[in-house]
C-alpha cells in the first residue's frame, strides 16, 4: 500500500505547488514580439532613432471630442488643454506629452520673427485658419471641423503591466477635466493592453469549453461516470502544473502561448483514452492492491505508444527552439517541457485512478471498426488521390498570402480598435516611416534653396493615396518659407535656445541629415510596399545626390512578420527530420521511422492548398500552425504502427488488417478529441485564433486520412516495403544523408 501513497503524496506537492504559482500567472502581447533579435531591417531603424534622439517607446493616444463644431479653437477649451497637458507632464511616471497647445513652430509679425506655440503668437479670431495652414497641427492634432483634438502621452514605463497602472489614472484625470467629452483611448500601448487582458480571458475561456466537451465525449464512449470524473480530474490536474510551471519560470501567457491548455488538454486526453481502451478490454481483480498491479502492467504495457505519441508531439515543438525570435524559441521550449510534465504527471494520476475507475465501452466503441478496411479494399484508389493533394503543397506554398495589417487582431467591434481606426483615418495614421536624408555636404539641409525644394517634396508625398501625413524641418516655418539664409539661420537660432528644440527631432546639428517623418494608413503590407517603392522612386529622381535610408515600423513590421510567417512553413522539415531520426532508435529500423514520417507529409501539404485557396493573410501566428501540426499528426501513425508491430511479432498472417481494426477505433476518437479540442478557437472574439482553430481541424481530419487509409492502402499495395528492420547504424547514416540532402 505504500507505492500507491508516495505516487498520491507526489502528486499532490506538485499541485499544491503548481496551484501557488498562479496568482503570478500574467499575460502579454506586443506588436514587436515576433521580431527576431540583430534583424538588419531593426538596425537600420534603431540608428535613426538614435541620430535623431527619438523615443523608443509609442504613446497612449487619447481622443477629446466635445460637442460643438470649432470647440477647439475656442480659448476657454484651449486653456482646458493647455492645463491638462502640462499636468500629466510633470507626473512622474510620465515621459512626455503632445498636445495642440505644447507644439512650437514659426511666424513673423512685422519685422519680427516669433517662435513659440501657436495659440501663444497668433490672436483668438485667427486661430482656425492658422491651426489649418500649419502641417504640424492640422492633419495630426485635430480634425478639420475642430470637434476632436488628439493628447498623446507617453509614459516613462516599459513593461505592460505598469503602462496598465498609468493608463488607468489618466483616463480619470482626462475625464474629470473634460466631463463635457467622450473620451476615446488608442495607441500601441492601449492596444496591447486590451490584447493582453483578452488573451488572459481567452485562455479560461478555451480551457472551460474543452473540459467540458473532452468530459461529453467521455459520456459518449463509456458507459459509467467513473471515467468522465477522472477525465475531468486529471484534465485539471495537469492544466494547473502546467499554467503552475509556466508560471513559475516567469514566462508571460502571449499570443502563441494562449494554445497551451488545448495542446496539454488534448495530450491528456489521448493518453487517458488509449489506456481506458485498454484497461476496458481485460478482466480486473477484485482487491484495490491487485487491481493497482493490474493499472501498473497496462501502464507499463501502452507507456511506449503513450511516450511516443507525446513525445513526437514535444520534438515538433523542440524544433521551434533555436529560432532567432525570442517568442518562437521560448514557445517551443516551454510547451516541450510542459509535455514532458503532463506525460509523468499524466501516468501517475492514471495509476491511482484505474484500481477505482470502471470503464465499461458503449457498444458502438466496443465494436469490431469493419468501417476501416474500405481504405484496404480500394487502396490504389486512396494512394492516388492523397498522391495528388501531397504534390499540390509546392502549389500552395507559392500561391500563399502574406500581405496583412498591422493592428486588426482585435474583434471589428471592439472600441479600442474602433478608436484606432479613426485615429489612422483623422489623424495622421498610425504606421511610422522615416526616412533619413544624408546629404553630401554639411549645411546642406539648412541651405534655403533646399528648404524650399524639400517643403515641394513634402506637398507631392501628402498628396499619395496612402500616406496619411509628413512632417520634416520646412514645416517648422508656418507655411511660409523665409526670405533670406538670414531669416533661416536666425529662425533655426531661436529654436536651438529652446529647452529642447523640437527641430532635433527632424535634422542633425551639422544640417547633413534630414528625417522625414511620414505616417501611413494601416494598410495590407502588399500596398504599403508599393508605396514605399513609390516613395523611393520620387525621393531619387528628385534628389539624386543624397543617400535614403528607412526606419519605423512601416518599414520593418510587415517585412519581418513575412520572412518570418515564411520561414515557420518553410522550415516545417525540421521537426519533421528531429522526429523522424528518433524514431530510427525507438523502432530501430530506418524503415519504420521513414513510413512513420510519409504520412505526415499530407497535413502540411492540405494546409498549404487550404491557405492558397483561400487567399488567407498567413501571420506568424498561422504559420506556427505547421509545427503544432506536425507534433500532433504523428499520435495516430506510432499507435498503428506499434500494434502493427505486435502483430508481425506474434507472425500473424492478416497483421495489416488486424492491426487497423484495433487501432481505427482508439485512433478515431484520437481524432475526434484533437478535433473537439481545437475546435474551441473557432468561439475565439479573435479572428486570428479563429483562423487558427480552423486551420487546425483541417490538418487534423488530413492527419486521420494520412494514418487510417493512405498508410495502410500504401501498405497494401506495397507488401514488401514492410517492415523488417536495418542496422540502426546504418539507418543513421541514411536519415542523416537523406536529411542535410533535402536541407540543401
Amino acid at each position: 500500500m505504500r507505492t500507491p501513497l508516495l505516487v498520491l503524496g507526489l502528486v499532490l506537492v506538485s499541485l499544491g505547488y503548481s496551484a501557488l504559482q498562479l496568482q503570478y500567472l500574467r499575460s502579454e502581447y506586443s506588436v514587436e514580439q515576433f521580431f527576431p533579435v540583430g534583424h538588419p531591417l531593426l538596425a537600420s531603424h534603431d540608428r535613426i532613432t538614435k541620430t535623431f534622439r527619438l523615443n523608443q517607446s509609442s504613446p497612449f493616444l487619447f481622443v477629446i471630442e466635445l460637442k460643438t463644431e470649432g470647440a477647439w479653437v475656442e480659448p476657454a477649451n484651449v486653456e482646458r488643454l493647455k492645463k491638462i497637458s502640462q499636468g500629466f507632464a510633470a507626473r512622474e511616471d510620465v515621459a512626455q506629452t503632445l498636445s495642440l497647445t505644447q507644439v512650437e513652430g514659426a511666424t513673423t509679425s512685422g519685422s519680427e520673427l516669433v517662435v513659440g506655440n501657436l495659440f501663444d503668437r497668433v490672436a483668438p479670431g485667427n486661430w482656425r485658419q492658422a491651426v489649418t495652414a500649419d502641417t504640424l497641427l492640422g492633419p495630426l492634432l485635430v480634425t478639420p471641423d475642430f470637434r476632436a483634438t488628439l493628447l498623446a502621452i507617453e509614459p516613462k514605463s516599459k513593461t505592460n503591466a505598469a503602462r496598465e497602472l498609468t493608463l488607468a489614472p489618466l483616463s480619470a484625470d482626462l475625464q474629470a477635466a473634460f466631463p463635457d467629452a467622450e473620451i476615446h483611448t488608442a495607441g500601441v500601448p492601449t492596444l496591447q493592453a486590451k490584447l493582453s487582458a483578452m488573451i488572459q480571458s481567452e485562455l479560461l475561456k478555451f480551457l472551460a469549453a474543452a473540459t467540458f466537451l473532452f468530459c461529453l465525449l467521455f459520456a459518449l464512449v463509456f458507459k459509467h461516470k467513473g471515467p468522465i470524473l477522472c477525465a475531468f480530474v486529471v484534465l485539471g490536474v495537469c492544466n494547473v502544473m502546467a499554467l503552475g510551471f509556466t508560471s513559475a519560470f516567469g514566462i508571460p501567457m502571449n499570443a502563441p502561448l494562449v494554445t497551451l491548455p488545448i495542446i496539454v488538454s488534448v495530450s491528456v486526453i489521448s493518453l487517458l483514452i488509449h489506456t481506458f481502451h485498454l484497461w476496458a478490454q481485460r478482466s480486473h481483480a477484485s482487491t484495490f492492491i491487485g487491481r493497482w498491479h493490474e493499472a501498473f502492467a497496462i501502464c507499463r504495457e501502452i507507456a511506449l505508444p503513450n511516450a511516443l505519441g507525446i513525445a513526437t508531439t514535444a520534438l515538433g515543438f523542440l524544433a521551434l527552439a533555436p529560432s532567432t525570435i525570442p517568442l518562437i524559441s521560448q514557445y517551443g521550449f516551454t510547451v516541450a517541457f510542459v509535455l514532458a510534465v503532463v506525460a509523468l504527471m499524466g501516468h501517475l494520476c492514471l495509476l491511482l485512478a484505474l484500481p477505482l475507475v470502471n470503464t465499461q465501452l458503449r457498444n458502438w466503441v466496443d465494436r469490431p471498426a469493419l468501417w476501416s478496411l474500405w481504405s484496404l479494399s480500394h487502396p490504389r484508389k486512396v494512394v492516388v488521390a492523397v498522391l495528388l493533394l501531397t504534390f499540390a503543397g509546392p502549389w500552395g506554398l507559392v500561391r500563399l498570402n502574406f500581405s496583412s495589417k498591422l493592428f486588426d487582431d482585435l474583434p471589428s467591434s471592439d472600441r479600442t480598435r474602433a478608436s484606432m481606426e479613426r485615429v489612422d483615418r483623422e489623424f495622421g495614421g498610425v504606421v511610422s516611416l522615416d526616412l533619413e536624408a544624408h546629404a553630401p555636404t554639411k549645411g546642406f539641409w539648412r541651405e534655403k534653396g533646399n528648404l524650399a525644394r524639400l517643403q515641394k517634396t513634402a506637398e507631392s508625398l501628402r498628396r499619395m493615396p496612402f500616406v496619411a501625413s509628413v512632417l520634416t524641418v520646412s514645416d517648422f516655418f508656418g507655411g511660409r518659407m523665409p526670405a533670406s539664409q538670414g531669416e533661416v539661420a536666425e529662425t533655426f537660432f531661436l529654436f536651438s535656445m529652446a529647452e529642447k528644440n523640437p527641430m532635433g527631432s527632424y535634422m542633425t546639428d551639422d544640417g547633413q541629415k534630414l528625417r522625414l517623418a511620414l505616417r501611413t494608413r494601416d494598410i495590407a503590407s502588399k500596398d504599403l510596399n508599393q508605396t514605399r517603392s513609390e516613395i523611393q522612386a520620387q525621393l531619387q529622381n528628385e534628389w539624386p545626390q543624397v543617400q535614403w535610408s528607412e526606419g519605423g515600423l512601416g518599414a520593418y513590421a510587415h517585412a519581418i512578420n513575412s520572412e518570418v510567417a515564411q520561414g515557420l512553413i518553410r522550415d516545417f522539415w525540421q521537426p519533421l527530420a528531429l522526429i523522424g531520426f528518433a524514431l530510427i532508435f525507438i523502432f530501430r529500423s530506418f524503415k519504420w521511422a521513414f513510413l512513420a514520417c510519409l504520412p505526415n507529409l499530407v497535413p502540411p501539404a492540405a494546409l498549404l492548398v487550404t491557405l492558397a485557396l483561400t487567399a488567407t493573410e498567413v501571420k506568424p501566428g498561422i504559420a506556427v500552425i505547421f509545427a503544432i501540426a506536425l507534433g500532433f499528426a504523428f499520435n495516430n501513425t506510432l499507435y498503428f504502427l506499434n500494434r502493427l508491430r505486435l502483430m508481425e511479432d506474434k507472425q500473424d498472417p492478416e497483421a495489416l488488417q488486424h492491426a487497423l481494426l484495433e487501432e481505427a477505433t482508439p485512433c478515431l476518437l484520437e481524432s475526434i478529441i484533437m478535433f473537439i479540442g481545437f475546435a474551441t478557437f473557432l468561439g475565439s472574439a479573435f479572428h486570428m485564433n479563429q483562423t487558427f482553430g480552423g486551420f487546425m481541424l483541417i490538418s487534423i481530419v488530413a492527419g486521420y486520412v494520412a494514418d487510417l487509409m493512405f498508410l495502410p492502402a500504401l501498405l497494401k499495395l506495397l507488401p514488401s516495403f514492410s517492415l523488417k528492420p536495418v542496422a540502426v547504424t546504418a539507418s543513421v547514416l541514411l536519415c542523416v544523408g537523406a536529411t542535410s540532402v533535402y536541407a540543401l
